[in-house]
């Protein structure tokens, strides 16, 4: 097949082929993980490698706009991560997973009477202590590898044609296939205490509706989305809260993107909807 051949059918069916490159880098690595994990190679394939697989869906995003917009379409997807001016939705960007995070350790003192442990939040799986290190571990791995790709191109593809639920909802069950095998090696869910299936995919709904809503509201910023979803896991996955705090964040995360599609809060870029919550409400939740 010739490159305009090949351009030609990539620009048809561009979310097939980003889903179809996305995952097939993901589950290149993820898989052997998986095998190791379980005892069925003998190979020791280092589980670090964790995180390179989160890169997929970023890889899969320029490959596919690369063939299908060229320069100019990669010089859009630049402009949106460089698209700081949010306002008031920093608070959304930025402080919510703070606020979660500390009121799921106040919750964590309460209940245990003791503080979570702060310094073990630069410690995450499979890898040496990193200390700050850790964050811009996430930023890189969980914010531009994972939101790039689903935020940053699936998402305004989709919602060219779907309503904002809808297109949350495809992504919802696209992501969590792509993400699936890291279900069966990660420790957060082989541990005798081990999250659940059901909330493993319920999490992942929730944080698809809000990271919808703030990529909307901020007029397609994927420095927003990456700088939360960085954050998000920065928090939940670190040593610091294994068990009950990142089983706290979880919760409130649910809560917190249930409420606000209850509220009406779910909205293509171009529909504002109802006015956005007040600093607080967003500060509170």
């Amino acid at each position: 097949m010739s490159i305009a051949g090949l351009t030609q059918s990539v620009q048809r069916h561009a979310l097939i082929t980003y889903v179809s490159l996305a995952t097939l880098f993901t589950w290149v690595i993820m898989l052997p993980l998986v095998a190791r994990a379980h005892g069925w190679i003998g190979l020791q394939v280092p589980f670090a490698l964790h995180y390179l697989a989160l890169l997929g869906p970023l890889i899969a995003a320029v490959i596919v706009i690369s063939l299908t917009e060229g320069r100019s379409g990669l010089a859009g997807l630049g402009g949106r991560l460089m698209q700081w001016q949010l306002g008031r939705w920093w608070l959304l960007a930025v402080g919510s997973p703070v606020a979660m995070f500390g009121i799921a350790a106040v919750l964590t003192r309460v209940i245990t009477r003791q503080w979570l442990p702060f310094r073990q939040l630069g410690a995450v799986d499979f890898l040496p202590y990193l200390g700050v290190w850790a964050l811009v571990l996430w930023l890189l791995c969980s914010g531009l590898g994972i939101e790039v790709g689903w935020r940053g191109f699936a998402l305004p593809l989709l919602q060219e044609r779907y309503s904002a639920l809808v297109a949350s909802l495809i992504i919802w069950v696209l992501g969590t296939c792509w993400y699936l095998p890291a279900y069966f090696y990660l420790p957060i869910y082989q541990s005798p205490n081990r999250a659940t299936f059901p909330g493993f995919v319920l999490v992942f709904l929730a944080a698809t509706l809000l990271l919808t809503q703030l990529y909307n509201y901020t007029n397609g910023s994927l420095l927003a989305v990456v700088l939360w979803g960085g954050l998000f896991n920065f928090f939940s996955c670190a040593e610091a809260t294994k068990g009950l705090p990142t089983a706290a964040l979880c919760t409130l995360l649910i809560i917190w993107a249930f409420g606000l599609l209850v509220l009406g809060y779910l909205h293509p870029a171009e529909d504002p909807g109802p006015e956005p919550p007040s600093e607080m409400e967003i500060g509170c939740l």
